[in-house]
């Protein structure tokens, strides 16, 4: 046994975020594909600390587009559906994809995709099967439909060619799952794995279904490809989980055949304090996975001299080439490759099932409870690495023990406390202090040129209420180089004050914020104290809204208090 270990945060967790469910959501009749995407909020599925606005539902039409000659609209992304043999399919369902049209596949059927995306464009081929779904993209883009006949996803070069979608028959699945855990309503949850426009244009692959008392299950209208499926689990008070996790590739016409579990072995430990150490440690409530390492990704040579900058942009291009490809392929086709969930016990013991042999990664975070406000912070972390050997046969009993396992600890700041004073001074040479804005809202966002999402939504928020000087934004960008910090506000105009706050993030006023990752936006209320942490999206939005709105009311209550 190989067992490596290092400090962990949430802003670092790998797709194992997104495999946490909600139990009264997915047990639930109707709603068990409410689950969680990587960005949206609430309960479990604040994973990322931030939600969006819900997609626009996009209601099913019937359309007779012209091909050619008078009255064609060369601007409108048209097109015909046809089954294997080319006869046209009427009432197929069509939906765009692109980097900001999202859709769900879902038993056969296309949905609104929920979360991030912010449109969803499904309609409907008429008798000929002829459709149009709106004005073209301009970027590349997918199209996806759906019949009772068959699937079909095209790229937009694919397209190009004819205007024309041939159907492919459905498959299905057929599955075993080795040993009842006796929890989670018997649900077998199945996602698709990532694919060549995977992170090109928004779609998700999302099914469920139960298992019966000999452990059976069987999915009709998959689509062709890869899949994984797994099965539920409780891994906290409040939160469950899909574990065992396992690929399974699907063919045209044919049904593929999936066990889950049954082989490897248990792996067991317990997770302790450190030395010194003397507080109780809630284990009820955060992220545990076990999922296979992936392997190391190639670089350029020169990978070490460019800025962080350029090799994010050196790593966007990679996803581009047959490289990267064959990369993917590798590792998400792996019928090898697993993913594991479990719950620890209240003192700090826990066991995985069925771990079969190869390299994991081991990552653990660990939440206060949850409140009526949501998500407790993170007060713990751990993340190592551990090799699984292989067994005769493939199957052993005997429990492969990782012994005690040291967490990280983490005391971060929380809602009510001071935020702490820091004298700095701006990027332009300006004198700034924290104290200096007593009396105002302030939002004090930590960023790193490489990862800046709420860029736009703070222009957003900067433009409503600075001018009245009800909010000011205080910005603090590291773990770059100073020159790379500059030229980053620079090119994007950014009209609030910057500060450096290091290459490294931990220490000055990085350090004394105790922030669990990055990106991080606090919000501190006019007496200096915190309002909100780790906004994201939307819920930044909504936090500053109702805050100025409180103190809007509370001003016109009690007309002696500071105008805000």
């Amino acid at each position: 046994m190989e067992l490596n270990h290092t400090a962990h945060s949430r802003r670092c967790a790998p797709l194992a975020i997104a495999q946490l469910f909600v139990l009264s959501c997915l047990l639930s009749s109707g709603c068990g594909r409410e689950t969680t995407s990587t960005q949206q909020a609430s309960t479990v599925n604040d994973g990322l600390r931030h939600g969006t606005d819900a997609p626009v539902q996009a209601e099913a039409v019937r359309v007779t587009p012209q091909r050619s000659g008078k009255g064609f609209d060369a601007s409108q992304l048209s097109g015909r559906v046809v089954d294997a043999a080319g006869n046209p399919v009427a009432a197929a369902q069509v939906a765009l994809s692109t980097e900001t049209i999202g859709v769900l596949v879902s038993h056969g059927k296309l949905e609104p995709m929920r979360g991030d995306a912010t449109e969803s464009r499904i309609v409907q081929t008429d008798s000929e099967g002829a459709f149009v779904v709106g004005e073209r993209p301009t970027a590349s883009f997918d199209l996806i439909v759906a019949h009772d006949r068959g699937f079909a996803s095209i790229t937009s070069d694919a397209f190009a060619d004819s205007n024309e979608i041939r159907l492919q028959p459905w498959g299905r699945i057929e599955g075993q799952v080795a040993r009842d855990p006796g929890t989670g309503g018997r649900k077998i949850s199945m996602s698709g794995l990532p694919n060549p426009t995977w992170f090109l244009n928004k779609s998700e692959y999302r099914y469920e279904t139960g298992y019966d008392a000999d452990g059976r299950f069987v999915f009709e209208r998959v689509p062709a490809g890869w899949f994984e499926a797994g099965y539920l689990i409780r891994v906290g008070d409040s939160f469950w989980s899909v574990t065992c996790r396992t690929p399974v590739q699907v063919k045209p016409g044919q049904t593929a055949q999936v066990t889950l579990g049954g082989s490897g072995r248990p792996v067991v430990g317990k997770f302790v304090a450190p030395k010194g150490y003397d507080k109780a440690i809630y284990f009820g409530n955060g992220l545990r996975a076990l999922g296979t390492a992936r392997p190391e990704e190639p670089r350029p040579d020169n990978y070490a001299a460019m800025t962080k900058r350029e090799q994010q942009q050196s790593h966007r291009e990679w996803r581009k080439t047959d490289e990267y490809r064959r990369y993917r392929d590798a590792y998400w086709h792996d019928p090898n490759w697993r993913d594991y969930t479990f719950r620890i016990n209240k003192d700090g013991s826990f066991r995985i099932e069925d771990v079969i042999a190869g390299r994991y990664e081991l990552t653990v975070w660990i939440e206060e409870p949850l409140t009526a406000q949501g998500r407790g912070e993170e007060i713990s972390s751990y993340r190592g690495t551990i090799e699984v050997p292989q067994m005769p046969g493939g199957r052993s009993d005997e429990p492969l023990d990782l012994g005690q396992l040291e967490l990280t600890m983490h005391e971060p700041l929380r809602v009510g406390d001071v935020a702490p004073l820091f004298e700095a001074r701006t990027l332009e040479g300006k004198d700034i202090r924290l104290i200096d804005y007593r009396g105002k809202f302030v939002l004090l966002s930590f960023w790193q040129p490489v990862s800046h999402p709420e860029r736009q939504r703070l222009q957003e928020l900067y433009d409503i209420y600075n001018p009245g000087g009800r909010l000011a934004i205080i910005e603090l960008g590291g773990r770059d180089t100073l020159e790379e910090v500059r030229k980053y506000v620079e090119e994007n105009h950014i009209p609030w004050p910057q500060n450096f706050t290091g290459e490294d993030f931990k220490s000055g006023i990085a350090k004394d914020y105790r922030m669990p990752g990055m990106p991080w936006i606090f919000l501190v209320g006019p007496d200096g104290k915190i309002i909100a942490t780790g906004l994201r999206g939307e819920n930044l939005t909504s936090a500053v809204r109702r805050a100025l709105e409180a103190a809007s009311e509370s001003k016109a209550t009690d007309p002696g208090q500071p105008k805000l």
